[in-house]
C-alpha cells in the first residue's frame, strides 16, 4: 500500500513477529505481483501467487495456469509455499461472495479445484459457513431465498414474493430496481440487496424499517431495525460434497508432502502434472481444462522413471488400487471427463505383484 515495495516491508513485519519469541504462520498477500516465491522464502511461511480466487471455472482454471508458471526452482520447500488462495469447495448460496460472485462449480470441477491445489502444495485454507442454524422452533434460518444453507439449486430471485417491500429512500448511486437489485424473502421478514443498491426500506405495508447499506456488488441480506432476535440452535455442518472432497486423506496426504510442489511434466502443456513425494511415489493429475472429455495417459520416462519401470497404481479419488502398469498408465488412454482431474499416487515396483 501507498507505492511501498512488498519486498522492503514485508520484511520489517516478519522481524516484529519473530521477536514476540512466539510461533506464528505468516502468510504474504501482494498477489504474485512481485514473484514473491523468488523472495518469499527469508520472510513468511507462504504468500499468495497470485490474484483473487472465486468459485467459477474461470477464476480455477487461471489459478493453475499461474501455478505452472512458476520456475522450478521456486516450487516451494518446508516452512515456504505458494499460496494459491482460499478454497471454495462446495460453496452454493449458503456462503459467501468472493468478490461479488457466487460459487457455481460443478462437483467435477470442485475435485479438480482441490487436486489441482493439493498437487501444488498450496495451503489448504477453506472458506465456508460450518454452523447450520435453526430457530428454537426447528424452523431453518435461511439467508439465501429459501433455498437453506444446503440449497444446491440456484434459481433467480421472484420479482414479486408474497412479502411486500417499499424503498423509501435511495442512497446509493447505482440504480435500485426491485427484483433485480432488492427484493424480500417470504419466509423470515428479511430483504436482500445486489449490484450496488443501497437505500432504506419498509417491510409489509410499512410496519418494518430497514437501512439496508452495504457497499460493493454481490447480494447482501438484511434485517429489520429493532426485531427481536429468535433464540437460535446452531451445529457443525457441511455438505455432501464438501464431505467428499475436503475429507479425502489420500489427496490431503499429497498436499501435506515436505517435497517441492507439483507441476507440468512439460512446460507448456498442462495436462499432465507430477510430484515426486518423500517416499518415493509420484503423484500424478491427469487434468483436462477443455470444454470436452480427454483420451489421457501418463508416460513413466515423463517422470524421470525408465520405460521398462512398472509401478503400482492408486487411484485417489476413487480410492481404488488399479494395479501394477510398466511404462505407462493406462497402457492406452483414460477419459477424462471435460473440466475433470483423475488423481493417482505411483509407487515404484521392483518385482512383478501377482
Amino acid at each position: 500500500p501507498g507505492g511501498r515495495n512488498p519486498a522492503d516491508t514485508y520484511p520489517l513485519m516478519s522481524k516484529a513477529m519473530n521477536k514476540t519469541g512466539r510461533n506464528m504462520h505468516l502468510n504474504m498477500c501482494e498477489w504474485g505481483l512481485d514473484k514473491p516465491w523468488t523472495w518469499g522464502p527469508e520472510v513468511a511461511q507462504s504468500w499468495r501467487m497470485a490474484g483473487d480466487h472465486t468459485g467459477n471455472w474461470a477464476s480455477t482454471k487461471k489459478v493453475i495456469q499461474q501455478s505452472a508458471k512458476i520456475p522450478a526452482e521456486n516450487t516451494g520447500k518446508p516452512y515456504g509455499w505458494n499460496d494459491m488462495d482460499m478454497l471454495e469447495t462446495g460453496n452454493y448460496e449458503q456462503a459467501a461472495h468472493a468478490n461479488g460472485k457466487m460459487s457455481n462449480m460443478s462437483p467435477t470441477e470442485y475435485r479438480t479445484e482441490f487436486s489441482m491445489w493439493a498437487i501444488s502444495a498450496s495451503p489448504l485454507v477453506v472458506t465456508t459457513p460450518l454452523m447450520n442454524c435453526s430457530t428454537a422452533d426447528g424452523k431453518p434460518i435461511m439467508r439465501n431465498g429459501g433455498q437453506g444453507i444446503g440449497g444446491l439449486t440456484h434459481p433467480a430471485m421472484p420479482k414479486k414474493t408474497s412479502c411486500q417491500i417499499h424503498r423509501v429512500e435511495q442512497l446509493s448511486k447505482a440504480s435500485c430496481d426491485e427484483g433485480k437489485s432488492y427484493g424480500c424473502f417470504d419466509n423470515n421478514q428479511s430483504m436482500w440487496t445486489d449490484h450496488g443498491c443501497r437505500a432504506y426500506f419498509t417491510l409489509d405495508a410499512g410496519d418494518r424499517s430497514i437501512l439496508c447499506d452495504h457497499d460493493g456488488h454481490g447480494r447482501h441480506v438484511c434485517d429489520p431495525e429493532n426485531e427481536p432476535t429468535p433464540e437460535v440452535k446452531c451445529t457443525a455442518w457441511i455438505s455432501d460434497i464438501q464431505k467428499g472432497i475436503l475429507l479425502n486423506k489420500e489427496i490431503i496426504a499429497i498436499n501435506q508432502d515436505v517435497t517441492p510442489q507439483g507441476r507440468p511434466v512439460k512446460d507448456g502443456d498442462l495436462s499432465v502434472w507430477a510430484r515426486h513425494l518423500s517416499d518415493g511415489s509420484v503423484a500424478v493429475a491427469l487434468y483436462n481444462a477443455d470444454d470436452k472429455d480427454q483420451d489421457m495417459s501418463v508416460s513413466f520416462e515423463s517422470l524421470g522413471w525408465d520405460k521398462t519401470q512398472q509401478a503400482a497404481v492408486r487411484d485417489l479419488w476413487q480410492h481404488k488400487d488399479m494395479g501394477v502398469a510398466t511404462g505407462r498408465y493406462p497402457a492406452k488412454t483414460v477419459t477424462v471427463e471435460a473440466h475433470g482431474t483423475v488423481m493417482l499416487r505411483l509407487t515404484k515396483q521392483t518385482e512383478v505383484v501377482v
